[in-house]
């Protein structure tokens, strides 16, 4: 991996995936977003998705599927509660098997924003905000106590409660980097979320996009979600 130039002399710098030193001149022909996949199957060693982003410009789009590993999921409370629940039960099944139920965890960091099923019961008052995060918790207390566990239990989650901000609002705001750093080497920031607005994070320049909700429960617990390579305007 080649030296990425630091911005000010006082940075230490970072080595990064160098793919037109891998790739040749393909790179150049391929959508920046399309590099961030590549880099992506480089660096999780799938030679098959590399081969088969490189030949999109000639195979256009839809005839390849690959594999696409984001670097954190975004979930709201609709989608994250039953997927948590289903981990859950894993681990409910796990310790009724005499096992470690810990070893049913998030692999990849899930921050959940509770903002989705916030009920409207006052309004027009300097108060209204208060009075309504305080008649939604007490509403719903089951499910803020199972997620309170929850967010103490799996290693990688991340909670928002209520009145927090709006997920997209906090992903564009607080949680998205951008670019990270692990080992000395510089990763772009990618995230999947499953609401339709996830593509706002676009405006940094960070490659995110909507999914279901058992796709994001797949993420969670490490699974590469599938795509077809799609067309690109």
């Amino acid at each position: 991996m080649p030296e990425c130039q630091p911005s000010a002399p006082s940075r230490q710098a970072l080595a990064c995936v160098n793919l037109h030193g891998l790739y040749g001149s393909t790179v150049a022909r391929l959508p920046y977003t399309f590099r961030i996949l590549l880099e992506n199957a480089h660096r999780a060693g799938r030679a098959a998705d590399v081969e088969a982003i490189l030949a999109w410009p000639e195979t256009g789009p839809g005839r390849a599927q690959v594999d696409f590993m984001p670097r954190r999921l975004l979930m709201h409370d609709t989608t994250a509660v039953p997927a948590l629940v289903d981990l859950a039960m894993m681990r409910r099944q796990v310790d009724r098997a005499s096992g470690d139920p810990s070893i049913v965890d998030t692999q990849t960091p899930v921050a959940v924003s509770i903002d989705h099923s916030i009920g409207v019961d006052f309004y027009g008052t300097s108060d209204a905000m208060a009075r309504n995060r305080a008649r939604e918790i007490e509403r719903n207390a089951e499910r803020y106590t199972f997620l309170k566990w929850a967010d103490t239990a799996f290693d990688r989650l991340k909670l928002f409660p209520p009145g927090s901000g709006i997920l997209h609002t906090l992903n564009i705001e607080h949680l998205a980097t951008v670019a990270d750093v692990e080992g000395g080497v510089l990763l772009p920031d990618t995230v999947l979320g499953t609401d339709s607005h996830t593509p706002m994070i676009g405006a940094l320049g960070v490659l995110g996009w909507g999914i279901g909700g058992l796709e994001a429960e797949g993420i969670m617990l490490g699974h590469a979600m599938p795509l077809r390579l799609p067309e690109v305007v």
